[in-house]
């Protein structure tokens, strides 16, 4: 398929979920992006009904091990993307049976709660005694703000 045919494709599919879907313009210009980096990656010249699922796992191979992108990043990109192709299966504007974007997210690393240890906990607690000491005579203190 040639590249015009594609890029036609590709906009009619994102004009008509606009058209039904009551979307922010943020949010459209979200989905418009995801799409663009997943045609890049694709190549351009292809038309969005003929995407298999092993593209989608070798698009999440590059987002996640080349870009170097978070799971966060990876999973919002396949939500926009699936539903995009939610819509356009339940519309009927592919033949498509099983979307090929379900199944592909991944599992978000846990982040550790930043903690202080003991020691500065204690170092914090003795350079505000003396940054208090030395303004006790002052009337405006960064520890005790006037507004």
């Amino acid at each position: 398929m040639n590249e015009m045919n594609a890029d036609w494709l590709w906009k009619e599919l994102l004009d008509e979920y606009f058209f039904c879907k009551s979307l922010r313009e943020d949010t459209e210009w979200s989905y418009q992006k995801v799409v663009r980096g997943f045609r890049k990656h694709i190549g351009e010249a292809r038309a969005p009904y003929s995407i298999t699922s092993r593209e989608v796992l070798e698009w999440r191979r590059h987002v996640l091990k080349k870009q170097g992108l978070s799971a966060h990043t990876w999973n919002n990109k396949v939500t926009h993307m699936r539903a995009l192709y939610n819509f356009a299966i339940t519309s009927q504007l592919t033949d498509f049976t099983k979307n090929p974007f379900s199944g592909v997210s991944v599992k978000h690393d846990k982040k550790r709660k930043k903690t202080l240890t003991k020691n500065q906990m204690t170092k914090i607690w003795l350079t505000m005694q003396q940054f208090s000491s030395e303004q006790i005579s002052e009337s405006k203190c960064a520890l005790r703000p006037v507004w």
